[in-house]
């Protein structure tokens, strides 16, 4: 009797496991909505024109991931750089999503916008994580919104929006 229920309670545990979306490897869907708060930490201009852009993004986020719901933060550094013959600025900003102490992803994200776009969609690359994400990959992507810049000192602004990536786990 006993050995019979060690056995039912080993497969169940098996099967909650097996059943975990991220005790195990495979692909699925990370969809995070996210707000930020900006900061830029250097310019440089042409006449009125920002030719290069650098700063920092500090964001909470909330979503799910293999549908697990999280709440994580992030982490990230940024570079634009404006073309002045087309007027249009390239953005790159590489991210830390740290979930707790052990488990973060790394991503990449890439956008094009006007100076004065409010809005627009940036293409995401998973370059990997750490712990529970460690080898993790994927790619998808990302609408943003502009938010509003502090008026007391333009440098703080604030943008929001939601990534959504096809994740790949080993």
């Amino acid at each position: 009797m006993l050995k019979l229920l060690i056995r039912i309670l080993s497969i169940n545990g098996l099967i909650i496991i097996m059943l975990s979306p991220i005790a195990i490897a495979g692909s699925g869907t990370m969809n995070i909505n996210w707000s930020c708060s900006q900061k830029t930490v250097g310019m440089q201009f042409m006449g009125q024109m920002p030719l290069h852009i650098l700063g920092t993004f500090h964001c909470i986020e909330r979503g799910s991931i293999m549908g697990e719901k999280v709440t994580s933060a992030s982490s990230c550094v940024y570079n634009g750089i404006m073309n002045p013959s087309t007027q249009t600025m390239s953005f790159t900003a590489t991210c830390r999503s740290y979930h707790d102490k052990e488990n973060a992803l790394f991503m990449r994200v890439i956008s094009s916008f006007k100076p004065m776009d409010q809005k627009g969609i940036g293409k995401v690359t998973v370059m990997g994580g750490t712990g529970k994400y460690k080898g993790a990959s994927g790619s998808g992507t990302m609408n943003w919104n502009a938010g509003p810049d502090d008026p007391n000192d333009p440098s703080i602004g604030s943008n929001w929006g939601k990534t959504s990536v096809k994740l790949t786990l080993p």
